[in-house]
């Protein structure tokens, strides 16, 4: 039988590496693309336009307060339609979550978070004027709509949970999650500055419990380590940490979006509130 038949050892470990780099290669992308098409869509641009030159309208149709801080009413939007999966927010806490974006936008830009609100859909142009209610032609709010989404993907799989017991049956739950900050004009209905931030969690845990213990682990996409709850708040755990990810992503965004001086500070409006007469 002619030798070239068979590979060296040399050759046949190379052939090995090569296989080995093809597979990783095509889980790594299965991966990138099962998470981009299980993220949920985004709604901030799909529902208002952009200012075709927000730099200059962003100058000029804002009024500073006497700190020199644009006053903004926060609207949070809890839109729990049949697309959506549940968020982790509820009466008890959603002003907590409002707390989380006031606090570092307030820290790095000159906004002031004058109130926060929480709406159950997307306003419409009637709906912003309700939302904006109160303001006067001397006072211009804008509008900082914040819209969290997320959908979960289950999935069954085989969990090494103990090394003496093997792979046991288990099940996967995949939450991706999507946080959208803009700022609306009300006087042009429009979209002025826009910021996003996407993020996963997961949840693993065993279909039947071993000794008394189904073991959930949850793990973010941007920690090192996972985390383990206990079996009653495991869901919940998963969407929270998915949230708040994917908010200090969406915070990150939205600053890096800000205009700038030409020293690199956010820039302010050069118009300043006229004084009653």
């Amino acid at each position: 039988m002619n030798a070239e038949q068979f590979p060296t050892p040399t050759l046949r470990g190379q052939n090995r590496s090569q296989a080995l780099f093809r597979l990783v290669s095509c889980t790594f992308m299965f991966m990138l693309v099962f998470g981009c098409t299980h993220s949920p869509p985004e709604k901030l641009r799909t529902h208002f336009t952009t200012v075709p030159d927000a730099e200059t309208v962003f100058r000029t149709a804002f009024f500073p307060n006497d700190a020199g801080r644009i006053p903004l009413v926060m609207a949070i939007v809890l839109d729990q339609d049949s697309h959506n999966s549940p968020l982790p927010l509820t009466e008890d806490n959603w002003l907590q979550f409002a707390s989380k974006i006031k606090k570092p936008l307030q820290d790095q830009l000159p906004v002031a978070v004058d109130r926060a609100i929480q709406v159950e859909k997307i306003p419409s142009r009637d709906d912003l004027g309700l939302v904006h209610n109160g303001h006067t032609n001397s006072h211009l709010e804008g509008i900082l709509l914040v819209i969290p989404s997320s959908v979960e993907v289950h999935s069954p799989a085989r969990l090494d949970i103990m090394p003496e017991v093997g792979a046991l049956n288990g099940s996967l739950i995949e939450n991706h999650t999507l946080v959208e900050i803009g700022i609306l004009n009300p006087a042009l209905d429009k979209l002025v500055l826009a910021g996003k931030g996407s993020s996963f969690a997961t949840l693993e845990q065993l279909d039947v419990p071993l000794a008394s213990n189904r073991y959930p682990r949850v793990r973010g996409s941007a920690m090192t380590s996972p985390i383990f709850p206990g079996e009653e708040t495991a869901l919940e755990t998963l969407r929270h940490v998915a949230l708040h990810e994917a908010l200090a992503k969406a915070i990150l965004d939205f600053s890096e979006n800000w205009p700038k001086q030409p020293l690199g500070n956010p820039l302010q409006p050069v118009r300043q509130a006229p004084t009653p007469s």
